[in-house]
């Protein structure tokens, strides 16, 4: 359920609420995640529009983790494309799964993969027909084994 919080608060930005009512919503949704599990980082476009991507270009970057994420070939019409990593369009999931730090991601390689943030190691992965354009959701089922 801790995917769904994005999702939760979309129609919040639409209507004039008070702070109280914001945070009653707020306290619901928070409500439903489980002790063990957390979404670290929201994925959301900056804004109720879902248009801003930022203040400009930051001082530096420090890389601290790289994952090779393969390339995979689609098509735009009849053309055929070969596109490699993630692309612009989708932001990984990071995700906290039993005190233990997750990435989730998708690619151009058609594969959704979940990465063991701490040792950068693949945990699994699922190859889809085609590439996975945008931000992955997570659903916590219940009655899944493992």
């Amino acid at each position: 359920m801790s995917a769904l919080f994005p999702a939760a608060f979309f129609n919040l930005f639409n209507r004039k609420l008070t702070e109280q009512e914001v945070s009653d919503h707020f306290n619901k949704v928070i409500s439903y995640l489980t002790s063990g599990t957390d979404l670290l980082v929201p994925t959301f476009l900056g804004n109720s529009q879902r248009r801003f991507y930022g203040r400009g270009i930051p001082e530096g970057l420090n890389i601290i983790h790289q994952f090779p994420l393969g390339t995979g070939v689609t098509y735009v019409g009849s053309t055929r494309k070969v596109w490699s990593g993630a692309g612009w369009t989708g932001q990984p999931t990071i995700t906290r799964d039993q005190g233990k730090i997750y990435l989730v991601i998708g690619s151009y390689d058609h594969y959704l993969r979940k990465i063991d943030f701490e040792t950068n190691e693949e945990v699994w992965r699922y190859k889809f027909d085609d590439v996975i354009k945008g931000s992955s959701s997570i659903y916590l089922d219940e009655t899944a084994t493992e």
